[in-house]
């Protein structure tokens, strides 16, 4: 192959040519035609013939035997188990030396098809064997391939698990099985999670369900752990009420556990006084400090219904009043109720002397009480 021959003639008289006539020689080889079933299965009664043998190649040929020389029709009628070779032709018209062989089977029963698919369910759901039915249709199904024990319908399915149905279909008066194979998923999504299962409100906040707190994808609040109506964000909470939380991801699926959270709504009394009214000196300079209640965390107002507290640095004028609410110091809750407290601020005119200045003897040993001063229980500085 691929080599180089050179040729002479020779005349009458033995004379040979001194020239030489060069050829150069290519020896084709030609592969032998392709299939990806080199046993295909037929059935016995649709008269399969040699061109229904599925091959890849060009100028195809059939033989009888993979030495044999003349080639049999493209409608021969197959025999069952029997070899037929094939060879393949090019554009050069050089035929493949090696051939495929293929030997038919003819059969009454046809192989069956599988059809193989992945379904998926939420856990929530508690999908049944009939869910595996897309339709009203009443499709058997069965547990594995070759079982013949239907499943009931109200069987629960299980992650990762096959599931297998069929029909028999007749061809040509063959039989020929399609078998469906679904592959379960189901999708467990988690609870959400909360820091505080045990929160506290304020009467004050009028707390309602769209201030509970939890962790999570697109938050539900249920009144049960078993309820299946969602609570309005709008209700209002209840004072040592359990409330039940599902989160449900991106595909839809909700958890089927659920965070449970119990609330507390707590009420703070108002204040106590031994008195609603407190005396002091002007010249003390009292604020709101000085006004003395029996509970220790005191926020004042200016008004029983304000909401600006007042700082208790506020200095106290005379005739007013002003309003307590108590406060826990560990939740802050402040009490709805509040109490009026008003304040007297006594003003104590100064002391007088008929004279500013007064001038004593030595002698007569002069103190404090030798002070002419008009006034009453005066105190000297």
């Amino acid at each position: 192959n691929e080599k180089y021959y050179f040729a002479t003639q020779t005349n009458g008289i033995d004379c040979e040519s001194e020239t030489r006539l060069k050829v150069k020689v290519s020896i084709l080889s030609v592969d032998p035609p392709e299939t990806t079933n080199n046993a295909p299965i037929f059935c016995i009664y649709s008269d399969p013939k040699l061109n229904d043998l599925e091959i890849t190649g060009e100028r195809i040929k059939w033989y009888a035997t993979e030495d044999g020389t003349t080639p049999l029709s493209s409608s021969t009628v197959l025999i069952n188990n029997t070899d037929y070779w094939a060879t393949q032709t090019n554009d050069n018209g050089c035929e493949s030396i090696s051939r495929l062989r293929m030997t038919p089977v003819l059969t009454a029963t046809l192989p069956s098809i599988i059809h193989q698919e992945t379904v998926s369910f939420c856990e929530i759901e508690n999908a049944t064997v009939k869910e595996l039915n897309s339709d009203s249709s009443t499709t058997i199904w069965y547990e594995s391939e070759f079982s013949t024990t239907p499943l009931n319908l109200t069987t629960k399915l299980i992650n990762g698990e096959d599931y297998w149905s069929q029909e028999i279909e007749t061809i040509n008066n063959c039989e020929q099985a399609t078998k469906i194979q679904k592959t379960v998923h189901i999708i467990k999504v988690d609870p959400p999670t909360t820091t505080n299962p045990t929160p506290v409100f304020c009467v004050n906040d009028n707390a309602t369900v769209a201030d509970l707190s939890a962790t999570g994808t697109n938050i539900k609040w249920y009144a049960t752990e078993n309820d299946t109506t969602p609570l309005p964000t709008t209700d209002t909470l209840i004072n040592n009420t359990d409330y039940w939380a599902t989160q449900t991801n991106d595909v839809g699926c909700e958890s089927e556990t659920r965070l449970k959270v119990t609330i507390t709504i707590q009420q703070i009394s108002a204040p106590t006084t031994p008195t609603n009214s407190f005396s002091f000196c002007k010249a003390d300079s009292p604020t709101l400090e000085d006004i003395s209640l029996n509970e220790e965390n005191i926020q004042w107002y200016a008004s029983e219904n304000s909401q600006t507290p007042l700082p208790i640095t506020d200095k106290l004028t005379d005739g007013n009043s002003y309003w307590a609410a108590n406060i826990d110091p560990i939740t802050l809750c402040e009490s709805s109720k509040r109490i009026e407290i008003k304040t007297i601020i006594n003003d104590t005119e100064k002391a007088k002397t008929p004279k500013n200045t007064q001038i004593f003897c030595a002698t007569s040993d002069p103190t404090i009480e030798n002070i002419e001063v008009e006034g009453k229980n005066i105190t000297w500085y």
